[in-house]
């Protein structure tokens, strides 16, 4: 049998999920049924890339706050 895998960002987003997917079965750090197994990480799973990435105008130039240039 295959399964969709559900990945949460904590345990609690986690068992909301795999209640309303109907992945009952508890497992040792994961629940399945339905086709599904729902499984959670601790912590953030993404986040922003350093604004110079965006554009180069971000970039800080040394420890100044440039803020006023964002405009």
């Amino acid at each position: 049998m295959s399964y969709l895998l559900v990945i949460a960002e904590k345990p609690s987003v986690g068992a909301a999920y795999a209640k309303v997917l109907g992945a009952t079965n508890r497992q040792d750090g994961y629940l399945e049924g339905n086709g599904y197994l729902v499984c959670w990480c601790i912590g953030h799973l993404v986040e922003l890339a350093p604004p110079n990435v965006y554009d180069a105008k971000y970039q800080r130039a040394g420890s100044r706050n440039r803020s006023a240039d964002l405009r």
